[in-house]
């Protein structure tokens, strides 16, 4: 019985371990994602899309030119 419990745990850090690898290796940032340049009015007009769809009964603006925001 003894045996048979260690197994099981061992096979159930194996799997955890597993699963932390593969988390691992999905949430690393793309080669290359360092070296695209942006500016910070693209990036914020990018996030504003995600609010209008969001929250569609309110009405979101963004003066892109007043400020000129500086490249990222």
């Amino acid at each position: 019985m003894f045996d048979e419990c260690t197994r099981t745990i061992v096979q159930q850090v194996d799997e955890l371990k597993a699963l932390v690898n593969e988390f691992s290796t999905f949430a690393r940032m793309p080669a290359g994602a360092h070296e695209r340049r942006r500016t910070l009015n693209r990036l914020v007009e990018e996030a504003l899309v995600l609010f209008r769809e969001g929250h569609r009964e309110i009405s979101f603006t963004f003066d892109a030119d007043s400020p000129r925001l500086p490249e990222l």
